[in-house]
Formats: structure tokens, sequence, C-alpha cells
């Protein structure tokens, strides 16, 4: 008799957060006040340890190497969230009593957690950013993981097992990793050579847990928020310096930012960012600039410039949830360049059309003696000022609150080390750089010059 009351209350108080007439929150407090277990399940702490298990799938490795948190990779395994349930706010229709008609309802539904799959990690990732939860111990988005997963895998520090086509366990060639591709099916990670491909390459494919903590171990915690990201240059800026017709629309970017590459611009600086945005983009749509691209068939072809005007291009550092889901405005999502393999699979350029989940042209490039006309490549004298400006810079940092050289010495040094550089160049890096360091006590009056030295070039 017991029992059969406590399943008549739990189904009153479902049905009653079904049309809306009670929240969730208030029928977990009416099970409490009757002595029952909560509606909404999970089980507990000591039922599921990922760390375990022997194997992990594709969904717990990436959220692994991701995040290194051993709560969220629990939360992504498929035997556990069979065992949760939670409450989901629904818009429904019931047929009326004279069954010619539906009547609009709408509350909360007690419901099983869903499948977790690799695509559905760069969601919850965007989620956790944006409402500061990620954990401090998090290295990678789950897209960097999985191409981290995927080099180790191809140079064989990793192995992963799985049925192939015939139905048989094996363990998965390195070589076939520069090929396979991940999809989702069914709520279900699977692998294949292709997105047309009948069935799938590799199915049920695990990893041996140890293996993937061994390679990524979970370190100290740090602040996500505060890494240094290092600056803008080296490969971000490489294919100017070839001689390729076009580069990367990113590339392109981080050049015009970077003034050449001659001033040091952090990764995190996202007004730098929508500055080169919006000095590079209205010479493209002003015709200045050509750029081309990909369309949805990967045929390429150069694009109207007209369609880069006034279009959003964010930080490439950080994706809203809107622009994942395809919510957001018409808007180009670029990377920041990673190497020619890379950009030629999906780290690339992408002009995104409002609402469209695929991008509506890819690869995006822009002719780079157009770029190089109206921003050209610094003279080695630009070089050597920035360079007498990074040591001085250096060298107050070092020394913040006592003067190492006076400012004749330092002149002299820089003559020998950057080559000529005219007193009144080297008197405004000298400000810059005790502006920048906060060393004061750098611009305090040494001894006076001979008037030899005053009057060299």
């Amino acid at each position: 008799m017991k029992n059969r009351r406590e399943t008549a209350l739990r189904d009153e108080l479902i049905t009653a957060a079904r049309y809306g007439r009670i929240t969730p929150e208030e029928a977990e407090a009416k099970v409490r006040e009757a002595g029952l277990s909560p509606l909404g399940k999970e089980p507990g702490a000591e039922e599921f340890d990922p760390m375990t298990e022997s194997r992990w799938p594709l969904v717990m490795a990436i959220a692994w190497i991701a995040w290194r948190d051993v709560q969220l990779v629990k939360e992504q395994w498929a035997e556990y969230r069979s065992r949760c349930s939670h409450w989901i706010f629904r818009e429904w229709k019931e047929p009326t009593e004279e069954g010619q008609s539906f009547e609009k309802r709408a509350g909360w539904f007690l419901e099983p957690l869903h499948g977790s799959t690799a695509v559905r990690l760069t969601m919850l990732d965007v989620l956790l950013r944006s409402e500061s939860e990620l954990p401090s111990s998090a290295r990678f988005t789950p897209t960097q993981a999985e191409r981290e997963l995927w080099r180790a895998l191809a140079e064989q520090r990793l192995t992963a097992e799985g049925f192939d086509r015939t139905g048989a366990l094996i363990d998965i060639p390195a070589r076939e990793w520069a090929h396979l591709k991940l999809y989702e099916k069914g709520e279900q990670d699977v692998l294949r050579y292709d997105a047309l491909d009948a069935t799938e390459a590799y199915s049920k494919v695990r990893f041996r847990r140890e293996d993937l903590v061994s390679l990524w171990p979970r370190s100290e915690s740090v602040d996500v928020n505060s890494l240094d990201l290092g600056s803008i240059g080296g490969q971000y800026l490489q294919p100017m310096a070839t001689a390729a017709s076009h580069v990367p629309l990113s590339v392109a970017l981080c050049w015009v930012i970077t003034q050449g590459g001659t001033a040091s611009i952090s990764v995190r600086d996202k007004e730098a960012w929508q500055l080169g945005v919006s000095k590079l983009l209205p010479r493209i749509s002003d015709g200045s600039i050509e750029a081309i691209g990909r369309d949805q068939s990967q045929i390429g072809g150069v694009l109207p410039g007209v369609a880069f005007a006034s279009i959003e291009v964010p930080w490439p550092v950080f994706q809203s949830m809107e622009q994942i889901l395809g919510e957001s405005e018409t808007h180009i999502r670029c990377h920041l360049f990673a190497g020619s393999e890379e950009w030629k699979k999906d780290h690339n350029d992408q002009f995104f059309i409002k609402g469209g989940l695929r991008p509506q042209w890819t690869h995006l490039e822009v002719r780079r003696d157009h770029v190089l006309k109206l921003w050209p490549t610094p003279s080695t004298k630009s070089n050597s000022l920035k360079d007498c400006k990074l040591w001085l810079t250096e060298m107050m940092q070092a020394s913040p609150t006592k003067r190492l050289k006076t400012k004749d010495e330092c002149r002299k040094e820089a003559r020998q080390k950057f080559g000529p550089i005219a007193i009144g160049q080297f008197q405004r890096i000298w400000a810059a750089a005790i502006e920048q360091t906060g060393a004061t006590d750098w611009s305090k009056a040494g001894p006076r010059s001979s008037r030899s030295d005053r009057n060299g070039k």
C-alpha cells in the first residue's frame, strides 16, 4: 500500500509539472517532504568512476584531452547518462475532449539524458566558457583536442581499437588516421572516410584510459582566462613570406594588425583584431583586394566584394553560442593559420549566412600582392627599430628601479647591435620603452655626452 501511495504521488507531481501547474523545484520539494528520493535522478559518485574503466570511447577521450576533469568526462559516459534524468521545458499539444482539435500546452517533462558526442562537446565548451564554469584544468577546446588525438594516433604515440567492416576487433593502423573523419550518427560518434559512405569504417572505437592519461596528464590548475597565448607572428604570418598568389584571410588580417610583423600584438588583443578588420574588409568590399573561396560543392571562385561590406568578423579566440548554433548575424569565422595541412581540412576561414549551420564559402583567401600594395613589407630599418625597442624594454623590465646604463651608453650599444639609428628615432624608442615598462627611473638625467658623440650619426 505504501509503495502504491508513493507511486501515485510521483505520478501526480510529474503530471502537474507537465501541465505547468508546478515548477520542477516545487515538485522536488514535495517529494523531499514525503521522504522520497528525487524525481530527477543522478547516480551516486561511487557508482560511476571513469578512472576505474580500462577503455574510454571517443567522446570521453576528447573530453579528457580538452578539460582534464573527471566529472566532465563522467558526464559524457553513455552508461552514466542512461541512468540520469532531468527536467526539460516543452510546449506540446493535447487533443480536446471532442477530439476535433488540439489545445496548446506548456510544461516540464522528466526525460533521460541524450547521448553525448564530440560535436556536442563543442557546444558544451562554449556554454561553460560563457558562464565562467570551465574548469581551471582545461587545456584545449574540443576541436583542438580532437586534432591532438588524431595527431597522436597518426604518429603511433597512441593506439585505438575498434570493429572493422567485417566485424573483427582490431588495432586501427596509424596510417588510417590521416583519412578517417569523425561524424555523428544517431547520437553516436562514427568514423568514416567520407560523409557519403554507406557504412562506418570502424565502430565502437576505444582507447586505453591509462594511455590517454599518460599522454595528456592532469597538470596543475591554472586560470584559463589568464593563459599566455603568445603574440601574433611566426606561423600566423608565414604565408605572406611565400610567393603564393593568395593567402588566407586571417593571415592578411594578422599582417595588417602587426604592421607587417613589426608590432608585437597579443593573440588575446580583441580590440587590435577588430581594428584590423575595420581596415582590411573595406578594401575587399571596394574591389581593391580580390577575395576567393570555395562554395558548398567545394568549387573555387572569385567572391563578390560587396559580400564583405560591413560584415562581422568575430575575434577567433572565442566563438559565441549563437555562432555555434547558426543563430548569429551573417559573419566570417576565422581561424589563426596553423599550417597548410590544417588549413586544407577544416581549420580555415569561413563565410556563414545568418541561420546557416554550414558555411556558404570556405577557404577564404585574398590576393597577396593586393595586400602588399596597401600594406608593404616593412623595410629592414623598421625591423631594426623594432628590435631596438624590444632590447630596451627587456633591459628595463629586468631592472625597473635601477638604471643599469645611461641613455647615451644604450644608444651607442644600440648602434652596434642594430645599425645606424638617428638620435631622434632613438629618443622616441627610449621614451616608448619607459612608458611601456613603467621604469621611470631610467628617465633620470645621466652624464652628459661629448660633443663628438652628440653629433654622431
